[in-house]
């Protein structure tokens, strides 16, 4: 009778063991997904990161067997997207965009809630955005080189035009790096947008344009109203490849990210999911074309590289922003 209770007490020992296991290999994504994933995207309709992310979603949703479903969820410059996605379930049915400022600007200069380094699984990275630095076509210097001279000769009377202040902006974190590099002395003037940089520069309100490449922006370069002298990210614009980078002349960029992330604890082989959907969607040519029609580069990195950029160029940037704002101090 008591082997009879033991081989009992076994069995169902045994099967609540093989239902534990099952839900478990579902959890972690045995049949993942069984349901639509709410894609955020931190970032307002209309804008790159909105409709290459949508346009990603879409594509990797084929591969996934479920729709992505995109949720904009913006402002703050980007953190509320993101720290929306931190305070998801990690289940693998929360994801998003990540993008360069609440990794590399925001965390130096605010309080943010989330941590960079412990917050997130970085699961693939799909692009880059392009910025440059440029000014009104009948302004009398034709390279950026004639700029630098030019401010070396008059400090403070050039005025540049950036989205927040110089330390809230990867252009204006870039442009102080030089200033320091080349000893010169540039005046920033804090804007809410790309549009409203570019309003002022061609209004003769500012002298320097300082942003990202969009569909507008380029437009006045085609009509000849604008003129391109650098280009800030490494990355440039089809056609523009003879115009100089500041990291050619000046040894000095600016950090990218244009990713997929989701909360911390991702199982591992749901980010094996994600990751092979977003990278196969990356190579459909109809994502290509969008890409270089936005003038936007298509820059991928596996989950693994993308969680090593991340951390690495993080600690770069809290020492170079940590700098700067003593510069600020002193003065």
């Amino acid at each position: 009778m008591k082997k009879k209770i033991k081989k009992i007490c076994f069995l169902a020992f045994l099967g609540f063991s093989l239902i534990g296991a099952f839900i478990v290999s579902s959890a972690s994504g045995g049949e993942y997904p069984t349901k639509p994933i709410d894609f955020i995207i931190n970032f307002g309709a209309g804008g790159t990161t909105d409709v290459s992310g949508r346009a990603l979603a879409e594509l990797a949703s084929k591969y996934l067997g479920q729709p992505l479903v995109p949720i904009n969820k913006a402002g703050a410059g980007g953190s509320i997207g993101v720290t929306y996605i931190k305070n998801a379930k990690p289940d693998g049915y929360t994801i998003g965009t990540m993008t360069n400022s609440p990794p590399f600007v925001l965390p130096f200069v605010q309080d943010v809630p989330y941590d960079v380094l412990q917050d997130f699984t970085y699961i693939m990275n799909y692009g880059e955005h392009l910025f440059f630095l440029a000014v009104r076509s009948d302004k009398p210097w034709k390279t950026w080189k004639e700029v630098i001279d030019f401010t070396r000769a008059h400090p403070a009377e050039l005025k540049v035009g950036v989205a927040g202040s110089r330390v809230t902006n990867v252009n204006g974190i870039a442009l102080s790096r030089i200033m320091l590099k080349e000893n010169i002395k540039f005046t920033f003037v804090p804007f809410k947008s790309s549009a409203e940089i570019l309003t002022a520069t061609l209004g003769g309100h500012i002298d320097i344009f300082a942003s990202s490449v969009d569909p507008a922006v380029k437009d006045y370069v085609k009509m000849g109203k604008l003129r391109i002298l650098a280009f800030i990210s490494d990355k440039k614009i089809s056609g523009f490849e003879h115009i100089p980078s500041t990291r050619e002349i000046h040894g000095v960029g600016i950090p990218w990210a244009l990713g997929i992330v989701g909360p911390k604890g991702l199982p591992s082989d749901i980010v094996k999911k994600l990751e092979e959907a977003f990278l196969k969607g990356v190579k459909e040519p109809s994502f290509e074309k969008l890409m270089t029609n936005m003038d936007t580069a298509i820059v991928t990195m596996t989950s693994q590289q993308f969680t090593e950029y991340i951390h690495k160029t993080y600690k770069e940037q809290k020492e170079i922003v940590e700098k700067l704002k003593e510069e600020e101090r002193k003065k």
